[in-house]
C-alpha cells in the first residue's frame, strides 16, 4: 500500500497521503530542526550544540547567560525565519498553481509590495507593532483585490494577472519611495530598514503571529486542494466538472494572500523564496497536490533559514536576510525565464 487515505465520519472529507511524501516531509522535518540548532549555536558568543539542547529542554545547572541567548535572542530569530519561509514556501505553490505559470509569486503579482507599502504607511504615521501588521496584512489583500479586478476581463486570466502584478509592484514601489522622502530621519531609517527584509528584531511576538497563521491557514489551503487541482486543468475544463471558477480564485488568492501579510509583518519584505521554493518541491515530488504543498513550506522554511545564518555570520557583516534571498532569487529567477522561453512554455 503506497497511500494513507483519510476520511471524516460524515466522508465529506477525503485525503490521500503518499507515503513516499510523508517520508520526504520527515527528512525535511529532520533537516529544519538541525538547521534550526545549528543556527542557535552561531554567533560571538559561541554554544555547543549539547548546550542549546541542554537549555531548551532544561537538562543540567541552569546557565543565565546562556540561557539569555538560546531563548531570548537565538531561538525566536530562527522559528521566525522558518515560519515565515514556510508561510512564503505555501503560499507561493498556491500562487503558481492558480495562475498556472512558474515565474508567478506574491513579489512578482504585487502583494508584497503592497503589503510593504501599507507597513511602511503605518510607521509613517506613527504606528508600531501590531497595529504595523494590521496594516501590513490589509496591504497585501487589498492587493490582491486590485490585481484580481484590474485583470478581470471575462475572468482572471493568468497572464493578465501576471502583468497587472508587475504594474502594480512598480506603482506601490514608488509609494514606499515616496514615504521615506517624506519622513523625518529617524522614520526614514526605520521604514528603511523594515522594508529591506531583516529578522533582526524577531522576538516571541513574531513567532506567535507567523505560527497561528500558517496553524489557520495551511489546513484551509488543503481543504481547497480540490479547487486547486481542477483549475491547473484549465478553466473550460474546470468550469466543465463543477467548479465555481471566480469563487475559487477569490478564495485561494484571498487566503495565500493573508499568509504573506501575516508573514512579511513578521520580517518585512523577503523577496523570492515564494517562488524557489515551489520548483525545488516540484524537482523531489513533482507536482505540486496534496503533500507536496507541504514539502513546499518545508524548502521555504529551511531556504530562509540558511539564508539568515548567511546574512549573520558568513560575510564581513551582517546584512538584511531580505538582500541574500534576493541574490539568490534573481538570477534564479532569469534562469525560470530563460528556460521557459526557450521549452515555449512561458
Amino acid at each position: 500500500m503506497k497511500h494513507f487515505i483519510y476520511r471524516n465520519a460524515g466522508e465529506t472529507v477525503s485525503m490521500r497521503f503518499s507515503k513516499a511524501k510523508l517520508v520526504i516531509l520527515a527528512i525535511l522535518l529532520l533537516v529544519l530542526v538541525v538547521m534550526a540548532a545549528f543556527a542557535i549555536t552561531l554567533g560571538d558568543f559561541y554554544i555547543t550544540i549539547v548546550e542549546v539542547y541542554g537549555s531548551l529542554l532544561h537538562l543540567g545547572d541552569a546557565n543565565k547567560r546562556i540561557d539569555f541567548f538560546v531563548r531570548k535572542m537565538r531561538l525566536p530569530r530562527a522559528l521566525t525565519a522558518a515560519l515565515v519561509g514556510g508561510a512564503l514556501g505555501i503560499a507561493g505553490a498556491v500562487f503558481q498553481r492558480v495562475v498556472r505559470n512558474p515565474l508567478a509569486s506574491p513579489d512578482i503579482l504585487g502583494i508584497t509590495t503592497g503589503a510593504s507599502l501599507f507597513a511602511a504607511a503605518a510607521i509613517f504615521f506613527g504606528f508600531f507593532g501590531w497595529a504595523t501588521s494590521l496594516f501590513a496584512v490589509f496591504g497585501s489583500m487589498l492587493t490582491a483585490i486590485i490585481v484580481y479586478l484590474l485583470a478581470y476581463k471575462k475572468g482572471a486570466s493568468p497572464v493578465r494577472l501576471i502583468l497587472v502584478g508587475v504594474g502594480i509592484t512598480a506603482a506601490f514601489g514608488g509609494g514606499i519611495s515616496y514615504i521615506v522622502t517624506r519622513a523625518d530621519e529617524n522614520l526614514a531609517v526605520m521604514v528603511l530598514q523594515w522594508t529591506t527584509g531583516s529578522l533582526a528584531l524577531s522576538g516571541w511576538d513574531e513567532v506567535l503571529l507567523v505560527f497561528l497563521a500558517l496553524l489557520i491557514l495551511v489546513p484551509i489551503i488543503l481543504f481547497l486542494e480540490r479547487r486547486l487541482s481542477l483549475i491547473e486543468l484549465g478553466d473550460d475544463l474546470a468550469v466543465t466538472l463543477g467548479l465555481k471558477r471566480e469563487t475559487s480564485y477569490i478564495l485561494l488568492l484571498a487566503t495565500a494572500s493573508i499568509l504573506v501579510g501575516l508573514a512579511i509583518a513578521a520580517s518585512g519584505p523577503i523577496g523570492f523564496v515564494a517562488l524557489i521554493a515551489p520548483h525545488a518541491a516540484r524537482g523531489i515530488v513533482g507536482r505540486l497536490n496534496g503533500g507536496a504543498m507541504l514539502v513546499s513550506m518545508f524548502f521555504g522554511a529551511i531556504l530562509l533559514l540558511v539564508s539568515d545564518m548567511v546574512a549573520q555570520h558568513d560575510l564581513n557583516i551582517s546584512v538584511p536576510t531580505g538582500a541574500i534571498t534576493a541574490a539568490i532569487g534573481a538570477p534564479y529567477f532569469l534562469f525560470i525565464l530563460y528556460r521557459g522561453a526557450k521549452n515555449g512554455t512561458i
